[in-house]
């Protein structure tokens, strides 16, 4: 809910990083969108090296992969740096936190 609001507030002054709630490619996808340059993606590793030890992290890791290119793919995007709030379905903040999305 905060991330618009963090973004616009630090501008280009910092990196905007998030962490928490990120388990499929298209999570990072959303918060890259709405204002993030990185995000965290401990979650699924972690969930892949509980099933699998270090090839189930890999293993993890190319899914999440995979997710984030389909995402890109099913919105027009071919590179990372293209995604932009253009791409969000929502009006403003309040309609983000109203939704929930």
């Amino acid at each position: 809910e905060v991330l618009p609001a963090v973004r616009d507030a630090v501008g280009d002054k910092m990196t905007v990083m998030f962490d928490g709630g990120i388990r499929r490619g298209m999570d990072a996808v959303v918060a890259l969108c709405m204002g993030a340059k990185f995000c965290f993606v401990g979650r699924p590793t972690l969930y892949g090296v509980t099933a699998g030890g270090v090839p189930g992290a890999a293993k993890a890791l190319q899914i999440f992969r995979r997710e984030v290119d389909l995402t890109m793919a099913q919105i027009g995007v071919t590179k990372i740096d293209d995604l932009g709030p253009q791409f969000l379905m929502w009006k403003d903040e309040e309609d983000l936190r109203r939704n929930k999305r």
